[in-house]
């Protein structure tokens, strides 16, 4: 327990001024963002729906590049729809089982998990992202 204590007291003197600096952006973003809290806003808050809070003033603004037009798109919740392509597999990763063959489609029910974790789903994307109506074409 010393030797811990000894440890984290000779990172805290090593990098001092990185923790300093780390606790004045937080103070300094904390200040800001009080600003614009949702207890500064009339009325409750939505998360939802036509009446949703935002944040106003230094919100940042998130720009995505479209791989197939090489058109920059700013991501807004009521702005053109944007998509990640994605390949989805049968995973056996979990499996307790791997020999046992795929359940019947007829008598199978998706919100039932087996014990025996026989199978799961996989998702992977490579992370380019495209215009909806692109990548309907």
């Amino acid at each position: 327990m010393a030797q811990t204590l000894q440890s984290q007291s000779h990172f805290i003197n090593k990098y001092i001024d990185l923790l300093t600096q780390d606790s004045e952006d937080l103070d300094a973003s904390a200040s800001t963002s009080a600003e614009h809290s949702p207890s500064s806003c009339d009325g409750a808050l939505v998360c939802v729906g036509p009446r949703r809070w935002r944040a106003r003033g230094g919100e940042r603004r998130q720009m995505e590049m479209c791989i197939l037009c090489h058109e920059a798109q700013e991501i807004l919740p009521d702005g053109t729809a944007m998509v990640l392509a994605a390949f989805v597999q049968r995973s056996t990763v979990m499996s307790k089982n791997r020999k046992r063959p795929p359940h019947n489609p007829e008598s199978y029910d998706p919100l039932f998990m087996h014990p025996d974790l026989s199978f799961g789903t996989h998702t992977d994307s490579c992370g380019h992202i495209m215009h909806s109506h692109g990548w309907q074409r």
